[in-house]
């Protein structure tokens, strides 16, 4: 074991001799006057040079959309899926790029200018396909693209005030069916489920409610409409009523207590223009 450890020591010994006289050739070769030998520099790959040049490639193979190719995209994305989820059928889901009809034109911009958060009720009258839901459609729409556009901005660059909400379509008869135990002479163990139902159905900014002419039950029909009406109207909020009725056979059957809502701030306007199914 002695003679291990002696060993062991030597070798440090001589080691380290080594590395002292290694070290005084170099202070030698200085003194003279010689260059020392230049340091190389390894040059450290980025990593995220890699990740650039990638991202780079998938810009390149994205193709840019022009201006009206992204506002399809936008719609069939974003803004048809919602007047889905508000109630409309495939068929109203459409974007209309202009107009075909001009009174139906004049019609929609009358409605549009006359929902101003006042609680008017407008109601369009007149035989059926000359597109009255239609019109419906594309007020709520417009709703839906203010409301995207609005939470689509930066926060700090929003309007003061948010946009209303995106609307809501029914057929009275689903109304009807939905709320008949609230309106009927019997109870309902749902009646707290059914009043939250109404209650949110009353919060949309703009109500469409179709195919009034439909409901058989006259009863039933004045009292879910004139209070749903009613509640709309004194949070002062915006409902269209869509009728393949006569305007007198609507003033006929709508109550009394509807019609003065709708004289006081809305209007009964007859679509008169010739039909689109029949065109076809």
């Amino acid at each position: 074991m002695k003679t291990e450890l002696t060993k062991t020591a030597a070798s440090h010994q001589s080691g380290a001799a080594l590395h002292a006289e290694a070290a005084l050739r170099r202070d030698e070769r200085w003194v003279a006057g010689e260059a020392a030998a230049p340091v190389v520099e390894r040059e450290v790959p980025n990593a995220f040079d890699g990740i650039e040049a990638a991202f780079s490639r998938i810009l390149a193979g994205v193709r840019k959309l022009t201006p009206e190719q992204a506002k399809r995209s936008r719609f069939e994305s974003m803004i048809a899926p919602r007047m889905g989820a508000i109630g409309f059928p495939a068929r109203y889901r459409v974007d209309v790029g202009a107009w075909n009809c001009a009174p139906q034109e004049a019609t929609f911009q009358f409605c549009r200018g006359k929902f101003a958060e006042v609680g008017s009720i407008i109601a369009l009258v007149g035989e059926r396909g000359v597109g009255k839901t239609f019109i419906a459609a594309q007020l709520c729409r417009e709703r839906i693209d203010l409301w995207l556009s609005y939470y689509e901005r930066q926060p700090v660059d929003r309007p003061a005030k948010a946009p209303l909400r995106m609307g809501r379509y029914a057929k009275l008869t689903d109304l009807i069916a939905t709320f008949k135990p609230l309106y009927a002479d019997f109870g309902s163990i749902e009646t707290e489920k059914l009043m939250l139902q109404r209650e949110e159905l009353c919060r949309e900014s703009l109500l469409c409610i179709d195919e009034l002419h439909e409901c058989e039950d006259q009863r039933l029909k004045m009292r879910v409409l004139t209070d749903i009406l009613d509640r709309r109207y004194s949070n002062r909020l915006d409902t269209l009523l869509i009728s393949n009725e006569t305007e007198q056979a609507f003033r006929q059957s709508i109550g009394d207590s509807a019609l003065s809502r709708i004289t006081e701030h809305g209007e009964i306007v007859t679509c008169a223009w010739e039909s689109w199914r029949r065109g076809r």
